[in-house]
């Protein structure tokens, strides 16, 4: 990505802005997806009851969690990880296509 983002072809402020953008999306939902199988790596270790309610709890104390997530199951948790994932996927596929428009001249100004 560096060496695109320093390629001659860009010739406009647009095309590595608009990468930027995607990388910075793209990114924080790699962390979130990173957080989430990090908290399902830890539930699935427990050799009891993974204690959900105690889990919501401590995330609505740190603020990372809204009242009306909490006391879902782990169905709804798990499909929630699922579209967070595709997201990421697509940020990163947005990203690499930016990357290669604007290398290539497709988003640089005459």
């Amino acid at each position: 990505m560096a060496a695109l983002l320093l390629a001659p072809g860009w010739r406009s402020a647009t095309g590595p802005a608009e990468v930027l953008l995607a990388g910075l999306a793209e990114t924080w939902l790699a962390l979130r997806v990173g957080f989430d199988a990090r908290c399902f790596r830890r539930i699935a270790g427990t050799a009891d009851d993974p204690g959900l309610v105690g889990f919501d709890a401590t995330l609505r104390r740190l603020g990372l969690m809204p009242q009306d997530k909490a006391g879902r199951s782990l169905a709804p948790r798990l499909a929630g990880a699922k579209r967070l994932l595709a997201r990421q996927g697509i940020a990163l596929l947005a990203q690499v296509g930016l990357a290669l428009l604007a290398a290539f001249g497709g988003l640089s100004t005459p």
